[in-house]
């Protein structure tokens, strides 16, 4: 499967975790999770320290999560990472985007036997349509430049 053709994959589902959303609505971690918030997504935000988001719940961790999801977005870093992509797998998650930063490498990460869709060192902004200002920009290159 192409990365375009597992991006669109991951799209395709409704329910998703965020795990490692931020309080601050400045970080990177919470523009992520608004962006899918306002693009229809139900979104289930997952940080161990805070406990909700303008209200709406944040579960501590993947296994307290009260509803199914389908997908998950990982944006963490070093080995926290590993432990999380664990709990997805686990869970039996099928989709999951280590977001760009995760800096697992790959012979960290055992979950191609798995029968996962694992997406990679990818920025969501770029592909969660409409795509928007320096995203926009940058998927254009991306698509020229990209054999995938």
């Amino acid at each position: 499967m192409t990365k375009r053709e597992s991006i669109n994959q991951f799209l395709n589902h409704e329910n998703i975790a965020i795990v490692g959303v931020s309080s601050d609505p400045k970080k990177y971690s919470r523009m992520v999770y608004n962006a899918f918030l306002t693009n229809g997504y139900n979104v289930a935000a997952v940080n161990p320290k805070i406990s909700d988001i303008n209200g709406t719940p944040c579960y501590s961790s993947l296994k307290e999560l009260p509803i199914e999801v389908d997908s998950v977005i990982i944006i963490v870093k070093g080995e926290k990472a590993l432990g999380i992509l664990d709990d997805a797998v686990n869970k039996g998650i099928k989709n999951i985007w280590l977001h760009q930063g995760c800096t697992l490498k790959d012979e960290q990460i055992s979950v191609n036997q798995k029968d996962i869709n694992l997406i990679k060192g990818e920025c969501s902004f770029m592909w969660l349509e409409p795509v928007e200002g320096f995203h926009k920009f940058h998927k254009f290159f991306k698509y020229m430049f990209s054999k995938n």
